[in-house]
């Protein structure tokens, strides 16, 4: 196989292992989920596959991107049928950030492929504003749904699955590698580079949590 089919097979391997243990353990009751998280993040998946498959066709990046938008809706169904379906009032708080973020992403993006066609002018802002806004807005978004399962790994740190968090961090470097390869904007490393950042910040606070809740049984 070339390097792009082991690329899109190794992560369809890494993400059916992480989401399978995830997946798995909600539905028989050992795990704790976020239905507010997982919508924003599927919905977030959904506008980048959406994105780049329309820019750049069926790239390594838009393959990874399908799977892992596939699996994200997966946990969707999966926590609305096995997990605590509440959203109190603080999530409807991180859900409203977080269309803010969509917000600032999408809009300035829509408009600059948009206004030529309806206005007859050229777009004469530069590119790179809608760009930056973009990354802004991706941050916000991602980040709330990062922070409501932060209030999970505070409350019951036990009923996460830490193999499936170490195993989700493999996907980082290897989207890095693909990104390489196709070719990608730099905006795609920024998005990658922040998220392993964030999310490996979280997984070395559950491995904190949970050392210092044994320490002190």
């Amino acid at each position: 196989m070339e390097k792009k089919e082991w690329i899109i097979l190794i992560n369809i391997i890494i993400t059916f292992i992480n989401f399978g243990i995830q997946a798995q353990g909600i539905k028989r009751g050992k795990y704790d989920s976020s239905l507010a998280a997982w919508s924003i993040w599927s919905t977030m998946f959904i506008c980048l596959f959406i994105i780049y498959w329309a820019t750049d066709g069926w790239t390594i990046m838009v393959w990874m991107l399908l799977i892992q938008t596939t699996a994200h809706l997966c946990m969707v169904i999966i926590t609305y049928n096995y997990s605590e379906k509440t959203i109190n009032k603080e999530d409807k708080i991180m859900i409203w950030i977080s269309l803010g973020g969509f917000a600032i992403w999408l809009l300035p993006l829509l408009v600059s492929y948009i206004w030529e066609p309806l206005t007859g002018y050229p777009w004469k802002i530069h590119m790179l504003i809608p760009t930056l806004l973009g990354i802004l807005g991706q941050i916000i978004a991602d980040a709330m749904g990062a922070f409501l399962y932060l209030k999970i790994l505070r409350r019951a740190p036990w009923r996460q699955p830490l193999s499936a968090w170490i195993i989700s961090m493999l996907i980082y470097p290897l989207a890095i590698y693909g990104t390489i390869i196709s070719n990608e904007s730099w905006l795609a490393y920024i998005f990658i580079i922040y998220a392993g950042l964030m999310y490996g910040g979280l997984l070395i606070l559950l491995i904190t949590i949970r050392v210092k809740d044994k320490a002190t049984v």
